[in-house]
């Protein structure tokens, strides 16, 4: 399928999920994301998961990450001028705001080098069985991904599982290593 077909599919499945069937989700995807043999990681790239879209919930996964290394740091997208984004670091006293796409935003802050950072766990709609996703469209995400180090560990949360194939892939699209659903943990 091609990835206007498969972003309306699996936004429309998403969107038939009850709230205890998410909340039940966002549980297993926790527990099938500790299986990951994960390294030390310093910095970490999250996003605030929408609740219009019932996205996984990205918080249970950053406070686990913040369990095994309290000092990990955790920043969040904030788009900028033009086609891109830039990632900025939390704290506890970090402001947000809401962008033109209804998303939430640290409202300034310390910047991450894209180089630096260890983990990144990206929006998506669902995946193929290579790692190739569909996301919402922007291009955002790949743009900034070809800034990170090649070992950057990219992980995708998804209350579904895989497709055959995406049919429209392009020469930037980058795959994700991860793909963590309630039910397993694939690894590309």
């Amino acid at each position: 399928m091609q990835k206007a077909a498969l972003r309306k599919l699996y936004k429309e499945k998403r969107n038939t999920l009850t709230e205890k069937q998410v909340n039940s989700f966002n549980d297993l995807i926790l527990i099938q994301l500790q299986r990951i043999e994960l390294p030390y990681v310093h910095q970490v790239l999250s996003y605030f998961p929408m609740d219009t879209h019932n996205e996984p919930d990205t918080f249970l996964i950053t406070r686990y990450l913040k369990h095994l290394n309290p000092q990990v740091q955790v920043g969040y997208p904030r788009m900028v001028e033009g086609e891109t984004m830039i990632a900025v670091i939390a704290h506890e006293d970090s402001e947000y705001e809401v962008n033109h796409y209804g998303i939430n935003e640290l409202n300034g802050g310390a910047v991450f080098n894209p180089a630096a950072i260890d983990l990144i766990l990206v929006p998506m709609l669902v995946c193929d069985y290579k790692g190739n996703r569909v996301g919402y469209g922007k291009g955002y995400y790949d743009k900034y991904l070809a800034h990170c180090k090649p070992s950057v560990i990219k992980i995708g949360l998804s209350f579904f599982d895989p497709v055959d194939s995406i049919a429209d892939l392009q020469e930037f699209d980058v795959p994700l290593t991860h793909c963590v659903t309630p039910e397993i943990v694939y690894e590309f």
